[in-house]
């Protein structure tokens, strides 16, 4: 019975002739590195957290709302009125110009504005959100503005400011006075928005309309017509909250024609249509919990290993049939030796 314990049908290689494969080792090792490489990214995720994107109704009770713009004009201030209608006034504009602010400049396009093309409507990153969510005022100039020595010309307004309105479907209407005439002297309404946002007033939150221009010099009495769908969105991270507006957006242009027998006048104008959504986009980070993060973490290494181990008998296998044994990765066959080695 000793002996036929010790039978094996089947044909081994003795050890004495054969060795590991230095091949297989270094395999082994770019296993255990990216075992390590997963381990060092999943810890990363637990502690970074997910976002996680919702779309709640909007069950906050908003009276009014705050509409924040930065407009150069093409038209001297003086024949400017700014005017706000909505569902409430019964179609009875509310003029607004005291509560803004009114400079004259010459007319310019800053550098980087895009003429006569929208920016792409996009959702702001959350973390650029957090980071660049910095409130401000108005203040009495801009940065860009061309010294006073360089404006002969004045030409052009500044309006800038920020109005209170009803949180209802309204129009924030930019157009002449009642002793305005905006044919005289090549006046227009081109002109360039520099901010248009809703809500609290973060200056470095890019918007559709920021940094842009409508210049149709071929045109000059044209009426611009913007239709917004404002969009409340709250943004939560590490017990910081932001509180946004972000909208989508649709323009129109009309183009006047112009009777010089009649003399005929028309209501040039910006018009600014916006409406609130009834549901709020809310973003805020998340993480799992330890138990899940575990068990999360041990089914990853695990199904890598696994894979791992059948990718290297394949790629083993492949090499053997193919190029024979010497190109096996877990054993190489000893070099035959004469009896005087």
């Amino acid at each position: 019975m000793s002996k036929l314990g010790a039978f094996d049908a089947f044909p081994k290689t003795e050890e004495e002739h054969v060795k590991k494969s230095t091949r297989g080792g270094l395999s082994s090792i770019l296993t255990y590195l990216f075992l390590l490489f997963m381990i060092y990214n999943e810890v990363g995720r637990y502690f970074g957290g997910f976002i996680e994107q919702q779309y709640i109704v909007d069950i906050e009770i908003q009276e009014r709302a705050q509409i924040n713009f930065d407009i150069f004009l093409n038209t001297t201030c003086d024949l400017i009125d700014v005017r706000i209608v909505d569902l409430t006034s019964d179609n009875m504009k509310r003029s607004v110009s005291d509560e803004i602010s009114f400079e004259d400049l010459t007319f310019y396009i800053p550098y980087g504005t895009r003429i006569n093309i929208l920016n792409g409507i996009y959702t702001t990153e959350f973390d650029e959100v957090l980071t660049q969510a910095i409130p401000y005022e108005f203040g009495m100039r801009i940065d860009e503005r061309p010294p006073e020595d360089d404006m002969p010309n004045i030409n052009a307004c500044h309006l800038f400011g920020s109005v209170d309105v009803n949180r209802l479907p309204g129009i924030l209407e930019i157009s002449t006075n009642s002793t305005g005439n905006i044919n005289d002297n090549g006046k227009s309404f081109a002109h360039v928005i520099n901010e248009l946002s809703f809500g609290e007033f973060f200056p470095f939150i890019d918007n559709p309309l920021d940094n842009t221009a409508k210049v149709l010099p071929d045109q000059p009495l044209t009426t611009y017509s913007y239709y917004l769908t404002v969009i409340p969105t709250i943004y939560e991270k590490l017990g910081k909250r932001v509180n946004t507006n972000q909208y989508s957006l649709n323009e129109f242009i009309f183009k006047h024609i112009y009777n010089v027998k009649s003399q005929t006048q028309y209501d040039e104008a910006i018009r600014i249509h916006y409406d609130f959504d009834a549901l709020s986009i809310f973003m805020h980070d998340t993480r799992l919990d330890f138990i899940q993060f575990l068990v999360r973490l041990v089914a990853i290494l695990s199904f890598v290993v696994y894979i791992a181990s059948w990718v290297f008998r394949f790629i083993d296998k492949a090499l053997i049939l193919l190029l024979g044994p010497r190109w096996s990765l877990m054993y190489e066959p000893v070099s035959q030796r004469g009896l005087l080695d």
